[in-house]
């Protein structure tokens, strides 16, 4: 019944033949929305609510609120006009970044121009983040049994697994530089 994929994850590795169960009802609800959207899953009642998929507004209908909808969200109401907005943002926070530039120590740009970031070495977790991730797990609470009786372990996880969302949140932010480029 549990995929594969998931089965590594919601077992408790201190507790054999246990379930750690914030992960397995994150398995359950992650199995239950992917039905829903096949359709091999339904709703009691469901079939009450018409689907918004089915009826688009035509571009006749949205013509009239256009102006508004734009006003409310600062947007200009024209693609020319849109299109200046944007290149002027763009324009601002480049010369933003070219301003600081030269107190950025982490910012390489080589001969061609493409701008990098040089990996940075980790002085440790910080007494702040470790009172972080242990008032978290405290939270969790007993109701849980995490099975680890050490709360720095547990704050040593959670911080370990925010470093490397970092870390890709920078890969992809160097990524969207360079296809920025291209264009």
């Amino acid at each position: 019944m549990v995929p594969e994929a998931w089965q590594k994850v919601i077992a408790d590795k201190r507790r054999p033949g246990k379930l750690v169960r914030r992960h397995f009802e994150i398995c359950v609800f992650t199995c239950l929305a992917d039905e829903l959207v096949r359709g091999d899953v339904t709703a009691v009642g469901s079939e009450a609510y018409a689907n918004w998929q089915s009826q688009p507004l035509s571009w006749q209908d949205c013509q009239p609120h256009l102006a508004t909808y734009c006003a409310e969200i600062g947007l200009p109401t024209t693609a020319s006009e849109f299109a200046a907005q944007l290149k002027t943002r763009i324009k601002n926070v480049a010369a933003t970044v070219d301003a600081g530039y030269p107190d950025n120590a982490g910012l390489l740009i080589d001969e061609q121009g493409r701008p990098s970031l040089k990996a940075r070495k980790s002085a440790g977790h910080s007494p702040e983040a470790l009172k972080l991730a242990g008032a978290q797990v405290a939270a969790v609470g007993e109701s849980d049994q995490l099975g680890h009786d050490d709360v720095a372990e547990v704050a040593g996880q959670i911080i370990d697994d925010v470093v490397p969302a970092r870390r890709q949140r920078a890969r992809r932010a160097r990524d969207l530089g360079a296809s920025w480029r291209s264009i």
